[in-house]
């Protein structure tokens, strides 16, 4: 909303499906190099010796999406619109992603992160891992990315 009002455009948070794509490319691979988890690849736990830490994405190169999204992998696992359900959001008819309702005033239920962090392990980073949590849960692992429709 900040950012909206500041220049005038409708930013938003990524939707899961929006979100997942930009990390796996039209190809659907597991992480943004390719389909194995290589801990050095990312800024994330064991990638390097000593207390794992967050760092900046231009330090880790691979990790960069077909699309030239970086950091998916580690770094900082990003929240999105969606409500978090363990089956995940649902396409809707003949295939087609149609955005659910955010239900913004649902602070109850919990909601969708996606990506991996620095703390931890290589299977987080997966395009397709997902995690519930509270919508005021502060961590300092998740972050956040902006989108906007065109």
């Amino acid at each position: 909303a900040w950012l909206a009002a500041r220049d005038g455009l409708p930013w938003r948070l990524p939707w899961e499906f929006e979100w997942e794509k930009a990390a796996r490319g039209v190809d659907g691979r597991a992480w943004p190099w390719g389909d194995f988890g290589d801990p050095t690849w990312a800024c994330v736990h064991g990638s390097r010796p000593g207390r794992p830490t967050p760092s900046s994405v231009d330090d880790w190169p691979s990790d960069r999406s077909p699309w030239g999204v970086c950091g998916t992998a580690g770094n900082v696992c990003d929240w999105v619109l969606d409500i978090f359900t363990e089956e995940g959001t649902a396409l809707g008819s003949e295939g087609v992603f149609e955005p659910p309702d955010p239900q913004l005033d649902e602070p109850h239920l919990s909601r969708c992160v996606k990506g991996g962090s620095w703390s931890n392990s290589i299977l987080h980073g997966r395009g397709a891992f997902r995690d519930g949590r509270h919508a005021d849960d502060r961590r300092w692992v998740i972050g956040f990315r902006v989108a906007r429709s065109l």
